[in-house]
């Protein structure tokens, strides 16, 4: 009873029932003695108020089914130093930049700096390597900036970053194993799914670099090995052990949604399941409301408030460490913007031209509401017929694009010729103003005329005109005019000039009076799937408001504006206001989802969720040289497994229909206990299984194989716990489910070795890579002379 404490529920049903035979025993007492039986003295009947007492509190006892032990601490260990030694042979190699290394070992670096930056993740990953790189001597003046990017020549402590995801990795391996033996399994079914996420190719090589999916497995496991914990104590509510293991599900949980918030998955699959254990519960007869009112309460704090607030809490670390303005500026709104350090709009007033704009300026132009991007362009020309209908100009393209780039880069130009700044003078740009926009890096000028937009067919097109634009010289037959005349149309603010970074205007076309806009739709390959920009004529569409995110002007960095225009920065008295921290965390959420519906480019090693279980696509992650020979990195997984696996969940959803039709029919082929153990298992990990992958099918943005990989260690516990099942309630032979263990951990070894090349960047010949090549849709790179050179060259 001390290790165990009884619910107080079931310890009033005792004493209730424990008084009732005390009455009884009294009643027969009179009767005997009415009957001149013996007489029964009050030290017997006390004797035996107690051996009942005694009886009944061991039968009550008996009703709780006793709380596995953990298993053998060798047996963790031994599964952990595994871990360690695949994810860290060879994790020097390659010392190079590679694949989303280019974002996270960035981002590990704007947070030393303090500059803001923004990510469509949450924090907690990134803190994780800052914390590491700081404590490693990481330095700011490399930015992780391309893919290939040599590490050793910037004395980058990588290994150490590597490292932090690597033992995170390894310690997925333990955490398996101990959730499937608390799911009342055998040691050699939790030894059977902890091998195979041992030696999965795929988790392998995610857990090997500076990545955020190792963070996510680990975080994400330990929410439901505690959870499973949690679950051993459900008769035992409100003892120690059970608020212990409900603090740890709540705080995991809280870490994981700070990694990535596919955590939202397992918020999912834990509420779930605890409306299905309430719901088991509500039969009970000696249930006490209130005791059930303070067990759903419990469960409320530790399962969502906790998680809530562990995840607010690292969002305050976040904005903590990044008080100066950075990259990120662009994404937020300007009363966001405001709060940080170094950015335009933090100055109440300003005596500085450079925070206007002028004629000469080099600047961006930001498209202020959704859909978020760049006015853009580039050399590529529209196709003939960009929707395959009607006609299109042949000119330059004109895009939005949702990230900083060399080709959003314009330059005011005054049409009148008039305007040209003379070192000891200013002239700004402002309200009603005429200007022309020439692309500067091709040197063609912004220009809409009366043809179809590409797409909005309603709306015009907007193009960059040329002198090679013009077909014929003008007077002639076939000459094609430019219009490339906008007027500039502002609102929202007091002072008629136009500041950069603050003010929001309109640009208005002086020939046909539309509106430069983005339409929110997406182009075709043809446009490298940027946004669709046009000229409308409605004023009131919000896609038609742009504000100028940055300028260049050496000319007006020492001239002074005059006092008549210094007038305060913030357009209105609300937005002199601070953000409070929530309003913060509202706006960076919003841009986060804003900017995941956004990335819906097509990409060459993007795949589709329906190919994920059969191992049929894979990611190219890195190609190169090592030790001067040839090498790549191929997320690949451990095929013949993956299809284990798959074929273990279908033969699952058989046999639940099978004991469901049986038991149904009053057919038990089934010991309950096992029953309810085997049902209990399978169901928890296969719900997890499907709600870890089937919302990917209704994702419309870009989605990769490594995004399966919560997925996939839920499927593999799944396979091992169907495994046992077939061989030991089914066959009733556990000798021969050892032996089928020992041929299928032999056979995953097998499989883990031979595509251990494309895990560890191990050469490999021509012949030796299309061997390994079993599926045609496998993209391995076997032809190296582009590496090489590339090499050569550097």
């Amino acid at each position: 009873c001390l290790l165990h404490p009884m619910p107080a529920r079931q310890r009033r049903k005792r004493e209730e029932d424990a008084a009732e035979n005390k009455a009884a025993d009294s009643t027969t007492s009179g009767s005997g003695d009415a009957a001149n039986s013996p007489a029964v003295t009050d030290d017997n009947t006390h004797d035996n108020d107690e051996e009942a007492e005694l009886k009944r509190a061991a039968r009550v006892r008996a009703l709780l089914p006793p709380v596995p032990p953990l298993p053998p601490l060798w047996h963790m260990a031994a599964l952990l130093c595994l871990g360690l030694a695949t994810r860290f042979w060879r994790l020097a190699l390659p010392s190079e930049v590679v694949f989303d290394e280019v974002h996270f070992g960035r981002f590990a670096v704007q947070y030393l700096k303090g500059t803001y930056f923004f990510d469509v993740h949450p924090p907690l990953g990134k803190l994780l390597f800052c914390a590491v790189g700081w404590l490693n001597g990481l330095q700011t003046d490399f930015l992780f900036g391309n893919i290939g990017d040599d590490y050793l020549k910037h004395k980058v402590p990588f290994y150490s970053l590597r490292a932090a995801s690597a033992v995170a990795g390894a310690a997925v391996v333990p955490l398996v194993y101990m959730t499937v033996y608390r799911l009342r399994r055998r040691c050699t079914t939790a030894l059977l799914a902890a091998v195979f996420v041992l030696v999965d190719n795929a988790l392998v090589l995610s857990s090997r670099l500076i990545l955020l999916d190792a963070f996510l497995l680990f975080f994400g496991f330990a929410t439901v090995f505690c959870y499973v914990q949690f679950v051993e104590y459900r008769r035992r509510p409100f003892c120690i052990a059970w608020m212990t293991w409900l603090t740890l599900t709540g705080v995991c949980l809280g870490c994981m949604l700070s990694v990535k918030l596919v955590g939202l998955f397992v918020v999912l699959l834990l509420g779930l399941w605890t409306l299905y254990e309430l719901w088991q519960i509500i039969p009970d007869h000696t249930l006490v409301v209130e005791e059930l009112i303070a067990e759903v309460y419990l469960r409320v704090i530790g399962l969502l408030v906790l998680p809530l607030l562990v995840y607010l809490a690292l969002f305050a670390v976040h904005f903590a460490l990044l008080p100066l303005s950075g990259p990120g500026d662009a994404f937020m709104s300007p009363h966001f913007q405001q709060s940080l350090i170094g950015n335009p709009r933090a100055e109440a007033t300003t005596t500085n031209a450079s925070l206007f704009v002028g004629y000469g300026s080099v600047i961006t132009l930001q498209h202020v509401n959704a859909p978020h991007c760049w006015l853009h362009s580039h050399s590529e020309r529209y196709p003939s017929q960009p929707a395959g209908k009607l006609f299109s100009s042949r000119q330059q393209q004109v895009t939005g694009y949702p990230f900083q780039d060399p080709n959003n880069e314009w330059i005011i130009e005054d049409p009148t010729n008039t305007s040209s700044l003379r070192p000891d003078a200013v002239r700004l740009l402002q309200q009603g103003d005429t200007l022309r926009l020439r692309h500067r890096l091709t040197g063609k000028t912004l220009n809409s005329h009366n043809v179809a937009g590409p797409l909005t067919h309603t709306m015009q097109e907007v193009s960059c005109y040329g002198p090679d634009d013009q077909v014929a010289p003008q007077g002639e037959a076939g000459h094609i005019a430019k219009h490339d005349v906008w007027k500039v149309e502002m609102f929202g603010q007091k002072g008629p000039r136009v500041r950069v970074a603050w003010s929001r205007f309109r640009l208005v076309h002086v020939d046909s009076d539309c509106q430069l806009q983005t339409s929110g739709k997406t182009l075709p390959e043809w446009a490298f799937h940027q946004l669709e920009v046009v000229a409308g004529q409605n004023r009131d569409d919000p896609a038609t408001v742009w504000t100028i995110d940055s300028q260049h002007n050496p000319r007006l960095l020492n001239a002074t504006v005059p006092p008549e225009i210094q007038t305060p920065v913030a357009a209105t008295e609300e937005e002199r206001e601070p953000l409070w921290f929530m309003q913060k965390v509202w706006e960076l959420h919003f841009a986060m989802f804003k900017a995941n519906s956004q990335l819906v480019a097509g990409h060459s090693y993007a795949s589709r969720p329906g190919q994920w279980p059969l191992a049929v696509s894979g990611l190219s992650f890195w190609q190169g040289q090592v030790d001067g020979q040839p090498a790549q990195l191929y997320l690949l997984g451990n095929p013949p497994m993956w299809w284990l696996a798959l074929g273990c969940a279908g033969l699952y959803v058989l046999f639940e229909v099978f004991y469901l039709l049986r038991r149904q029919r009053q057919v038990y082929d089934v010991p309950l206990a096992e029953y309810d153990s085997f049902t209990h298992a399978t169901r928890l990990l296969c719900s997890g299984w499907l709600l870890h992958y089937l919302p990917f099918f209704v994702m419309g943005r870009q989605l990769f194989l490594h995004h399966y990989e919560p997925a996939l260690v839920f499927s593999y516990m799944l396979a091992a716990v169907q495994i046992e099942h077939v061989f030991v309630q089914c066959f009733g032979s556990p000798r021969a489910f050892r032996v089928v263990c020992a041929v299928v951990i032999a056979a995953a070894a097998a499989s883990f070795a031979y595509f251990a090349p494309f895990t560890y960047a191990l050469p490999l010949g021509t012949d030796q890579i299309l061997a390994r090549k079993w599926l045609s849709t496998w993209t391995f790179q076997h032809n190296f002379e582009p590496v090489l050179k590339r090499y050569q060259q550097q």
